[in-house]
């Protein structure tokens, strides 16, 4: 899992959230959170993608991504099923 910890902490700069503050709103300890963006560990793949669904955004190996994380309306073809 690629985890960007800059990109981070710049987008919960931006929107004007402290560690702590994050860390309420995604369900996890601050301490959890703090050592995710300090290098220090990672977030479990839950904590992840709570982390993507918080900011819209998910991450890849490029970093974070402005790419919505689930399409809203999937083309017809893929609602098609062969029988």
């Amino acid at each position: 899992m690629y985890f960007d910890r800059k990109k981070m902490r710049a987008l919960r700069e931006k929107e004007g959230l402290s560690q702590e503050a994050l860390a309420k709103k995604i369900a996890v300890s601050s301490k959890n959170y703090y050592s995710w963006e300090s290098g220090r560990g990672l977030p479990s793949l839950k904590n992840y993608f709570s982390l993507c669904m918080h900011f819209g955004e998910y991450f890849d190996g490029d970093g974070l991504t402005q790419q919505p994380l689930i399409d809203p309306e999937p083309e017809a073809e893929e609602l098609v099923t062969e029988s």
